[in-house]
């Protein structure tokens, strides 16, 4: 059995997240989310996911700071 790639989407559109989170578990990823630029440092952090789908305005930072 081949391992799951994990995915980190950073979007402050909670709508938006949901509905893309949905649709890439679906095809196979093991998603998590986070809103801001901060939520987002922490999560890599804690594990590296294999993509980082990264909105590029959040309201703490833009995504090329991030």
């Amino acid at each position: 059995m081949k391992p799951i790639p994990t995915l980190l989407l950073v979007d402050d559109d909670r709508m938006f997240s949901r509905v893309m989170g949905t649709e890439l578990e679906r095809r196979g990823f093991a998603v998590t989310t986070a809103e801001t630029g901060a939520a987002a440092i922490e999560e890599v952090s804690k594990r590296e996911p294999a993509i980082v789908l990264l909105d590029l305005r959040l309201p703490d930072m833009d995504g090329l700071e991030v």
